[in-house]
């Protein structure tokens, strides 16, 4: 397994040096970083649901979409990204992936744990979040600690969905986050925490033969793909889409929001977002929904046409769940 040394805290940058990784290049990674005042939201979410408006004119951190799914973050030093990429046949197993970085926590005296849908925990606040996304044959599994982070920004800087909070029996995004530093028996900054993490990984110190440099070539590649993505407020972004009627619902997998239009009880648009850890595209499931009549048989019809298709079973079913609310 090979790493890169990462000096920046440039998110752009960062996230665009991780995707060419991951499409490019056909060694294992792992990668440790952290990135200044950015702002991350899932593949499949609606940034404006979930960012706070008054923190961005505020703060103005870097607004950023990554590729896999999951929930928004709010990143700056102190909280550290870790990143594997590796053979998409590892997909979906967590455990491969946490068990690392419970290891290390372990090691420290604390008792950190793998808990609900991707989350590390000690003592029940979470400290750690994960996700996937595969890329053909290759997969990325990200995740983030809270080691010595500005909590009260990470909350600040987020809408929370306060069903969400209620599952889980807080009341607050600050309620439910801790950091690692103050948990430790003795002092320790971030790169000695690094250090541990990295031997953990590696199975030895991080050596020159576990060191790739990139080449003038990989920089234009990075450089093109952050352009083309990590720069485009189209990707980042996007558009809040102003459709009339609004459902929002908990599922198994976590937040799901459908928001659509009727005309003489077909659905002439609706637009998908969720935090699920999905690889299924959201939009094309927009397009298989579009035009099918908001009656039960129909629904579930299409509902089985989708499956067949491949898509994400768990996020149909949930989709026609908020749609047969509304026939």
């Amino acid at each position: 397994m090979k790493t890169v040394s990462l000096q920046t805290h440039h998110g752009p940058t960062n996230l665009a040096i991780m995707e060419h990784l991951l499409k490019n290049l056909e060694e294992d990674f792992f990668l440790l970083f952290e990135n200044r005042n950015t702002l991350i939201v899932g593949r499949h979410q609606n940034t404006d649901d979930e960012v706070n408006p008054t923190f961005v004119k505020r703060h103005r951190p870097t607004i950023l979409r990554r590729l896999s799914g999951g929930g928004a973050v709010y990143q700056d030093i102190g909280n550290l990204n870790v990143v594997f990429i590796t053979s998409a046949t590892h997909f979906n197993d967590f455990t491969r992936f946490t068990s690392p970085i419970l290891n290390v926590l372990r090691n420290l005296g604390l008792d950190a744990r793998f808990t609900g849908r991707n989350d590390i925990t000690i003592d029940g606040k979470k400290v750690s979040g994960n996700a996937q996304v595969t890329h053909g044959t290759r997969m990325m599994h990200g995740a983030t600690i809270l080691f010595d982070a500005d909590l009260t920004s990470i909350a600040n800087a987020l809408t929370p969905d306060r069903q969400k909070l209620a599952d889980k029996g807080v009341k607050s995004v600050r309620a439910r986050i801790q950091n690692v530093k103050p948990l430790l028996a003795s002092p320790m900054c971030i790169n000695q925490f690094k250090d541990l993490i990295m031997h953990e990984v590696l199975g030895g110190e991080a050596n020159a033969e576990h060191v790739y440099h990139l080449t003038d070539d990989d920089l234009r590649q990075i450089e093109a793909i952050q352009r083309a993505r990590y720069e485009n407020r189209d990707w980042n972004v996007g558009k809040s889409p102003s459709l009339t009627h609004h459902v929002i619902t908990r599922t198994a997998f976590g937040t799901l929001s459908v928001r659509y239009a009727i005309r003489n009880n077909h659905l002439t648009d609706l637009a998908i977002h969720s935090d699920a850890l999905t690889d299924t595209d959201h939009i094309d499931v927009e397009a298989f929904f579009r035009g099918v009549e908001l009656t039960g048989g129909s629904l579930l019809e299409r509902a089985s046409e989708a499956k067949a298709e491949g898509y994400d079973a768990a996020l149909i079913d949930a989709i026609v769940d908020c749609l047969s609310k509304v026939t």
